[in-house]
């Protein structure tokens, strides 16, 4: 890659490039969706985004195994506490479609049925 871009080779470049971004889900060929969790106590707010993670890998496999999902964490945000909240995040790769907005939604609502309990709230924006 290094040598198309040094002999100002765009289109050989352009080839290489697109093919590993199809390979490894990167746009265009998906869309980044970030989910933050944020709480009072670390641990429970931890706690949560791990329990969000599982039943997402859960119902992907079992009702929505067509979708190219790949999930990066959840780990602590980029800066873990702020507004004495604690906030971890976890990162979807995904496409824009009916049924990955149906999954995320499904997944909030589950989400949010519990988090009266937990006190730990959820933000997902692409």
């Amino acid at each position: 890659m290094i040598e198309f871009a040094a002999q100002q080779d765009y289109a050989a470049f352009y080839e290489q490039e697109i093919k590993l971004r199809k390979l490894h889900l990167y746009p265009p060929f998906c869309t980044f969706c970030a989910i933050t969790f944020s709480g009072a106590g670390e641990g429970e707010t931890m706690r949560q985004s791990n329990l969000f993670t599982e039943r997402f890998k859960e119902l992907a496999a079992q009702e929505y195994r067509e979708l190219p999902v790949r999930l990066l964490g959840p780990s602590p945000a980029e800066i873990l506490k702020t507004a004495n909240k604690y906030r971890y995040r976890l990162v979807l790769k995904c496409r824009n479609n009916r049924r990955t907005r149906e999954l995320l939604s499904r997944m909030l609502e589950w989400f949010l049925s519990r988090s009266k309990k937990t006190g730990i709230s959820i933000d997902m924006h692409d």
